[in-house]
């Protein structure tokens, strides 16, 4: 025990940016807005395409390449991976009571829909 150091802690008041695409509330937002913009009436998507708008919709500088894809003008099939980030922010979406997950399938809530906003819900 005579050995024993104490150590203090030092707390810093500098922030710490985190990049925004790591940011669960940008993520909620592309999520709630996917699901609003691409289901329609139905106001559900499933995992894996909610997954890969999101990826699509961080990587701007590939809108064109999967544009091409998607128009069937390239063949090569884009690389697109699991996001754990993305799973974590449906998590977090869910817990907020945004959205609501059955089975492989993300819902829209009411909760949702206000994040939306009248804004986008005009155009759509």
């Amino acid at each position: 025990m005579e050995n024993e150091k104490v150590i203090k802690p030092i707390f810093s008041e500098k922030a710490y940016s985190v990049p925004i695409n790591m940011r669960p509330l940008w993520r909620i937002s592309l999520i709630v807005i996917s699901i609003f913009s691409v289901s329609g009436k139905k106001k559900y998507l499933s995992r894996d395409k909610l997954n890969i708008l999101v990826w699509m919709l961080i990587r701007k500088n590939k809108w064109e390449y999967y544009e091409d894809y998607l128009r069937d003008r390239e063949l090569s099939t884009p690389n697109i991976s699991a996001d754990s980030i993305t799973f974590k922010a449906i998590e977090y979406a869910i817990c907020k009571g945004f959205c609501k997950a059955d089975e492989n399938r993300v819902y829209l809530l009411g909760k949702g829909d206000e994040l939306v906003g009248p804004e986008l819900q005009i155009r759509h």
